[in-house]
């Protein structure tokens, strides 16, 4: 039996650590590309090439050559601020390579590389009211609505895709992804911070945004598993899915599940947190880390992923936990 080959590119992130786990599981041969290469926390058999995903005449040879069975572009810029301030970038990334990938892949022989590219939420950030995000993928009317160089550059890897699987037949799904979280996501950002304070530095004010803002959070090994599923359908027709848990949770939610790993109860006074048994003041809400783009609600609704059998495994309380469990091994202690 001919081993199947995975070609990840964006290996580095979150979810491309826990897909590399699931393919290892289904006896794959995994190549990943990156710009950031892994070591002590990797499989010592993935095979690890270091390369920028612009490196487009590199990465071509490099498919050509190997052939593989499969292709992940999960590479991509996560800092929406970011995208705004470098948009030429920003579209290199998310839209020029990806269409590179599936120019090379429409001129190789059968059997071709199946493709997917991870989407985003952002792709309908436009369309909803002042305060809250909650839509539903519509597949007959493509009801985007990006306001950022990030989501403009998803949508357009979203129709990229679509007329290479519809009028060039190459094997490509999109799917769009929702707040992957997971102990692997980078320190930099928000929950990892709120529990790097909250495991080491909880004598201190932890000061936060909006309180009520609610967000759709997804585990990465959930996420990764539904990837596959999408990869490995065989009984729905090609069609591009939702990986989401349809479930929003605040975060004053959250901050209160992670004040609780650590053995303390929040009760709210004026968007004040205190430990129910010290009266310790322990969270505040300070208007000025609100971010503008951001909207109180936020949920994916309608969501197909139930078409090829895929549901989360993690809730948000699993999800939490197993992040402050790790947070050791994957954090500083220095603030």
């Amino acid at each position: 039996m001919i081993t199947p080959i995975a070609l990840i590119i964006g290996l580095s992130g979150q979810i491309g650590y826990y897909l590399t786990h699931v393919l290892l599981t289904e006896h794959y041969h995994v190549i990943g590309l990156a710009r950031h290469l892994r070591t002590s926390d990797f499989p010592p058999e993935v095979e690890q090439i270091y390369m920028d995903i612009n490196q487009h005449e590199q990465i071509i040879e490099l498919i050509q050559q190997t052939h593989p069975t499969e292709i992940y572009h999960l590479a991509s810029p996560t800092n929406i601020q970011e995208t705004i301030d470098h948009p030429i970038s920003t579209f290199q990334t998310n839209l020029i390579s990806l269409t590179h990938l599936c120019d090379t892949i429409q001129s190789m022989p059968e059997p071709k590389p199946k493709l997917f590219s991870a989407g985003s939420a952002e792709m309908f950030r436009g369309h909803i009211t002042p305060d809250h995000l909650s839509f539903a993928f519509d597949e007959k009317s493509q009801n985007f609505a990006p306001i950022s160089p990030y989501g403009i550059s998803k949508v357009a890897a979203y129709w990229t895709l679509k007329y290479y699987r519809e009028q060039c037949h190459v094997p490509c799904w999109t799917g769009i992804l929702c707040n992957v979280i997971s102990p692997q996501l980078k320190e930099t950002y928000l929950i990892p911070k709120i529990i790097k304070h909250v495991k080491y530095h909880v004598e201190t004010v932890l000061p936060l945004g909006n309180l009520d803002l609610e967000k759709d959070f997804s585990h990465a090994l959930d996420v990764a598993r539904g990837i596959v599923q999408i990869m490995h359908n065989t009984q729905q027709p090609l069609r591009d899915y939702v990986i989401a848990s349809g479930q929003s949770h605040s975060l004053r939610y959250l901050v209160e599940l992670i004040y609780r790993e650590r053995g303390c109860q929040l009760v709210w006074e004026d968007n004040k947190g205190y430990d129910e048994v010290s009266h310790q003041l322990l969270v505040t809400s300070d208007p000025t880390l609100c971010r503008s783009y951001e909207k109180t609600h936020e949920k994916i609704l309608g969501q197909n992923h139930t078409a090829i059998g895929w549901h989360p495994q993690y809730t948000m309380e699993t999800i939490l936990h197993e992040m402050y469990t790790h947070a050791h091994v994957h954090m500083s202690q220095v603030i």
